[in-house]
């Protein structure tokens, strides 16, 4: 039982430390301070890094199945949204 919920604090850490760094990596980008979007980016490596050096080695399969989807989605989801952003600035038409 108390393995079950360590695994679970595991999770919800690293889903937390993903929050805060897509929520910093969005007010960069919007507010035009680049240095709030790296920090955010470099947060967000920081969580990749934790999920295989750390997470992988204690969580069920479960765990790792979900922890994947999730991430990979959050990841998309974050490369998207900057895409998009620099592609309205390059040309002005496809935004209207």
């Amino acid at each position: 039982m108390i393995q079950m919920h360590r695994q679970n604090n595991i999770a919800i850490v690293l889903l937390i430390i993903v929050a805060v760094a897509i929520v910093t990596t969005i007010a960069g980008r919007t507010s035009g301070r680049p240095g709030l979007m790296r920090v955010g980016l470099a947060t967000l490596l920081v969580a990749v890094g934790k999920l295989f050096i750390v997470d992988l080695a204690i969580v069920d399969p479960i765990w790792r199945i979900l922890l994947f989807i999730g991430f990979g989605a959050g990841l998309l989801a974050v490369a998207f949204w900057l895409n998009s952003d620099t592609e309205e600035k390059k040309n002005p038409t496809i935004a209207a």
